[in-house]
């Protein structure tokens, strides 16, 4: 596959999470390469430039339970309308944001409320998650082989040409050319999308010289008089644009896209963190346990990454809900995260048959409807039966986990015939065998100390400080300075970042 391509799935699924259409990162892409041609930037600034334009929004589920915790409704929509149909930066737009949706769940009182609450720290709570979304996006691309140049853009995406943006406040040309670029064409191709060209330049020269830099707006208002720039936006055509500036080919990148993938939708929800890991672990034991051949194991530890990437179009407000809690509609969201995930992979050849096999991780192939001796449905068998013992064996909203020995006598009570069946037998065995073993060892990444995991993952788990100083019977200056440790040691700067190196180096249990 080419880089691209993966890129490509990373900025679909990324679209779906910001609510927007898809495909917008790749238009956006498309405008922002063009505008770099008009300025003058290097083949090797061009690029760089498709790194932060397809992993623009790579960060975007960083922020989200955060995000619905304080609407008490649907983030992806609220944050879509301050994102892209409000500028931020100005006291009014936040006012009629904060209206219309902060705390939009909750009786009147509790609303009036949350809502002053915001006016008054909404900055800092806004500064923060785009730090984190930065700070991930950033380290996302840096595992899928970006540039320096490639990530310190992506850490100042939202910052504006006259200070007023974040989460640093640059100002003018101390923001990175890529990141200006960049941060205006995700506002253009959101305004074209929804209202056409007109609204677009209208929008483009209504900023021009406060939140969007004047020089490249001035690149836009010449190219936008041309037929051919807007002919790729409107008939589909913008990625041959793209791809010609990447032509690599990068086949052994997949295995780190897809843990990109697994990590990037496992920030979702604090209960989710390290779970695609988890199944794609168990699921390539279970894989060699049945003596599958090399290829299809491989396809079964990507499968069991991708698993989950559907969930990205669902709300963290719905997947954070007791599933009693959740309506029929709600329910049917989660059911159908599954179906697109198939949908983003089908469109890759190299991709299709381990999207179809891993959108199958919630179905019950039994012997009534499929045939045991096909290789593709035992894997997608093997993909549910680790994904249902993980699901078992860890919190989720409404449902505390179950020990190892309760969960296999849950799956034993499933085993109907067909591949599912064996798969789950497989899995009892290699658990049984002791082939879950605890994680657990002395030497920890980063010069961790055993204390420090502790209070890691308590973090990961979404527990404040005061709550992390209760369960480890210490005090909260205590558990303050050990995460001060933890930062730096991690070299990052948010709760986020230090939630993703935990995921990214096993350490939840």
């Amino acid at each position: 596959m080419r880089r691209t391509d993966l890129l490509r799935i990373l900025s679909l699924a990324s679209d779906l999470g910001v609510g927007l259409a898809p495909e917008h990162g790749l238009r956006a892409c498309y405008i922002g390469l063009r505008l770099a041609e008009q300025l003058g930037l290097s083949t090797t600034e061009r690029r760089d430039l498709i790194h932060v334009g397809l992993l623009k929004d790579a960060g975007c589920t960083s922020w989200t339970t955060q995000i619905a915790a304080m609407v008490r409704g649907d983030e992806i929509a609220a944050r879509r309308d301050i994102l892209f149909f409000r500028e931020f930066g100005e006291k009014r737009d936040v006012i009629g944001w904060a209206t219309k949706f902060v705390g939009a769940g909750s009786p009147l009182p509790v609303r009036v409320g949350r809502i002053a609450d915001f006016m008054v720290s909404g900055r800092d709570f806004m500064r923060e998650g785009f730090e984190s979304g930065g700070e991930v996006a950033c380290r996302i691309a840096q595992r899928l082989g970006a540039s320096d140049e490639a990530r310190i853009a992506l850490r100042s995406l939202f910052e504006q040409w006259n200070g007023k943006g974040m989460p640093r406040g640059l100002r003018g040309e101390a923001i990175p050319v890529l990141s200006r670029i960049v941060f205006v064409t995700s506002y253009l191709e959101a305004a074209h999308a929804s209202r056409g060209r007109e609204a677009a330049v209208d929008l483009a020269r209504q900023r021009s010289g406060s939140a969007f830099d004047p020089a490249v707006v001035t690149a836009f208002e010449q190219l936008s008089q041309h037929d051919e720039f807007w002919r790729p936006l409107e008939d589909g055509s913008a990625l041959p644009f793209v791809e010609g500036l990447l032509p690599d080919t990068t086949s052994d990148g997949i295995d780190e896209f897809a843990a990109c993938c697994a990590d990037f939708v496992d920030m979702k929800a604090y209960w989710l963190a390290g779970h695609s890991r988890r199944v794609s672990e168990l699921a390539e034991r279970v894989a060699r346990r049945l003596r599958l051949p090399d290829a299809r194991v491989r396809e079964v530890r990507i499968g069991g990454l991708v698993h989950d990437l559907g969930l990205v179009a669902v709300p963290s407000f719905v997947l954070n809900k007791p599933v009693d809690e959740q309506s029929s509609a709600e329910r049917a969201a989660i059911a159908a995260h599954g179906d697109i995930l198939r949908r983003l992979f089908e469109r890759f050849d190299a991709l299709r048959e381990i999207g179809e096999m891993a959108s199958l991780h919630h179905e019950r192939l039994d012997a009534g409807t499929k045939t045991a001796d096909d290789d593709a449905l035992v894997a997608a068998g093997i993909i549910a039966a680790a994904n249902e013992f993980d699901e078992l064996t860890h919190d989720a909203p409404g449902a505390p986990a179950l020990d190892p020995e309760q969960a296999m006598s849950v799956l034993r009570s499933s085993l109907t015939g067909g591949p599912f069946a064996a798969a789950a037998a497989a899995l009892l065995e290699e658990v049984s065998a002791g082939g879950r073993a605890v994680r657990g060892r002395q030497n920890w990444p980063a010069g961790l100390t055993d204390r420090e995991v502790d209070v890691l993952r308590h973090l990961a788990s979404g527990l404040s400080r005061k709550a992390i100083a209760g369960e480890l019977v210490v005090s909260e200056s205590t558990v303050r300075s050990h995460l001060e440790h933890i930062y730096g040691k991690l070299d990052v700067s948010t709760r986020v970042g230090a939630v993703l190196f935990a995921i990214e180096n096993g350490l939840m249990p």
